[in-house]
């Protein structure tokens, strides 16, 4: 049987006032969610916008991330010591302590560095962050309790001293200036001399006027108040003054790290005293706390390294290299083009001086006298051509004629120049003409100067081919290197065959370091370029030894530095704030 569905029980009606109320509901919840939905966009955007503004980051150090706001706080005290150094300079104006052109140098200087904080603080926390890394792998620490004694050293002002100081540098007499041991035993004879008087009763400023060998000695050897932090005075001479006592008195003979003798006397001492006030003056700069012993902390990190990294390069032995090198210098060069020295004889129009002078209008009747006296001058030196009395009159003419007066001291020669030296064109087009050669008179020249006789006295390859010919000739089998070096290098040691001596790690720039420790013992390196110039090396020998004086000595100012370097260049830094430079090797 088929059934039927039963209807459907009819829905309850509601009543229009329930109706109303509901509706009245929803919309009060729709409301109310597009007031929470308003404040949470809000919100979020002020915590975006405090975000950008405070805890953007501006430097990351492999991994470890430096915000805005960091940065801003050692700004502030960076700021603050600086602003607090100036304040120190006038008080020691003030007393006397200090001369107003000292002044004005060191408070140049201090405003200088004031003005730069902002611009460097993130590449300066940088390195606090990875000197910070790498003084936890060296294993150095540095407790509270020595973070409390530096900022108590902040707040002394330093002791003071009225110092009197007799130089005796000795005089070099050896090739090119060179300081011999008879140099040196000259001048210790002096000062011994000088020290004798004083021990005789004389009086240290007559002493010192009668023996010292530097600018002070007018002055009685017066180099006004000075302080062991910060001297600029050799730091052997330092050390030894402010061991005196207080009282006063003088030191014996001292050998300065720069060779030079000393001997000073302590007129007068400030003492040291504390700031009372000084832990008031960082509040009302607005500097906090925390952010001081943060750089505090940073800055004895920094120089608890670079004292470690120091020491073990002066007292450990280690691997190191004899090595001589061939220079090239290309800081001048522009080219593009071969190099030309040439003499020349200038004659100007009138009494013209060409190096301070405008130049004489075309119109002025001097240029055809000018002219006149340089043909003259040409047609007898043309007589003399590839002759050696050339050369030789053609100095003496220039010593005696020529305007240049720069050059004619010299007999005329100039410097070496390529076609991109920015010369006068005339004179340039004349010297870069094809098919010039070393011993080539050139007719006179007309430039913007006057006029000119020109001699070519030599002509060079640009430096890149001549650095590449010299490396294949020193690699040649029995090739004298030295020989090569004394004759074409542009380095100092020149005159000693390219001589470096013995080198240790971290004794030159990392980019020098990686050429001579990679180049084979007992080999010629390739041309290595480097910032400034191209150089080949000759790595004569290696052995493990201690560094000799000499090398202490340039150890102690370069190991760290050169260290740094190169660990920087292996490091990960990053940042909308980091100079690209500051990463440099």
């Amino acid at each position: 049987m088929t059934q039927r569905s039963k209807p459907a029980a009819p829905r309850a009606r509601r009543s229009s006032s329930e109706r109303s109320s509901r509706r009245t509901l929803y919309l009060n919840i729709a409301f109310f969610a597009i007031i929470l939905i308003g404040s949470a966009t809000l919100i979020g955007a002020a915590i975006a916008s405090y975000a950008g503004a405070h805890w953007v980051e501006v430097a990351n150090i492999n991994g470890v991330s430096i915000n805005h706001d960091t940065a801003a706080a050692a700004a502030t005290v960076d700021e603050f010591k600086l602003t607090y150094q100036i304040s120190q300079l006038r008080n020691d104006l003030a007393a006397g302590r200090i001369s107003q052109a000292d002044f004005d140098n060191q408070n140049s200087n201090l405003t200088q560095e004031e003005q730069n904080v902002s611009s460097s603080i993130v590449d300066a926390l940088a390195d606090d962050e990875l000197q910070r890394q790498l003084a936890v792998k060296a294993g150095i620490t540095v407790t509270d309790q020595q973070v409390d004694a530096q900022i108590l050293a902040d707040a002394t002002v330093q002791e003071s001293r009225h110092v009197l100081m007799i130089t005796v540098t000795p005089v070099g007499t050896g090739a090119s200036g060179a300081i011999t041991a008879a140099d040196k035993t000259i001048a210790r004879q002096t000062a011994e001399a000088a020290y004798g008087q004083i021990k005789l009763g004389t009086d240290f400023a007559t002493v010192a006027k009668e023996f010292s060998t530097d600018a002070n000695a007018a002055t009685g050897g017066d180099i006004g108040w000075i302080r062991k932090a910060g001297a600029s005075q050799d730091p052997n001479i330092v050390t030894a003054l402010f061991a005196l006592p207080a009282s006063g008195g003088d030191t014996s003979i001292i050998t300065g790290t720069d060779g030079s003798f000393y001997i000073g006397d302590v007129v007068a001492t400030s003492p040291a005293t504390v700031d009372p006030n000084y832990q008031q003056r960082l509040k009302d700069a607005g500097v906090s706390m925390d952010a001081y012993r943060a750089e505090t902390r940073a800055t004895l990190i920094d120089e608890a390294l670079a004292a470690k990294v120091t020491s073990d390069a002066i007292s450990v032995a280690s691997v190191q290299r004899e090595v001589s090198e061939i220079k090239i210098d290309t800081s001048s060069y522009t080219g593009p083009g071969p190099q030309v020295r040439a003499r020349h004889i200038l004659y100007t129009p009138g009494n013209s001086d060409p190096g301070t002078a405008s130049p004489a209008p075309s119109t002025d009747p001097g240029w055809a006298l000018a002219k006149s006296e340089a043909e003259v001058t040409y047609t007898k030196l043309k007589a003399e051509e590839g002759t050696a009395a050339e050369a030789t009159d053609f100095a003496t003419i220039a010593q005696k004629d020529s305007k240049d007066t720069g050059s004619a001291t010299a007999g005329g020669l100039l410097p070496y120049y390529d076609a991109g030296s920015g010369l006068d064109p005339a004179f340039s087009a004349a010297i870069f003409a094809p098919g010039l050669k070393a011993g080539d008179l050139l007719a006179p020249v007309a430039s913007q100067f006057g006029w000119h006789v020109i001699l070519i006295d030599s002509i060079r390859p640009a430096p890149a081919d001549r650095a590449a010919a010299l490396q294949k000739q020193a690699a040649t089998a029995g090739a004298d290197f030295g020989a090569l070096a004394k004759a074409n290098s542009d380095a100092t040691d020149a005159a000693q065959g390219g001589d470096m001596g013995w080198i240790a790690r971290d004794q030159v720039s990392a980019a020098q370091e990686n050429a001579i420790f990679a180049a084979p013992v007992g080999s010629v390196s390739q041309v290595i370029t480097l910032s400034d110039g191209l150089y080949i090396f000759k790595v004569s020998q290696e052995a493990t030894r201690l560094p000799d004086a000499d090398q202490i000595t340039i150890l102690k100012g370069s190991a760290f530095s050169n260290w740094y370097a190169i660990q920087k260049s292996k490091a990960s830094i990053t940042g909308p704030d980091i100079t690209p430079a500051s990463t440099a090797p």
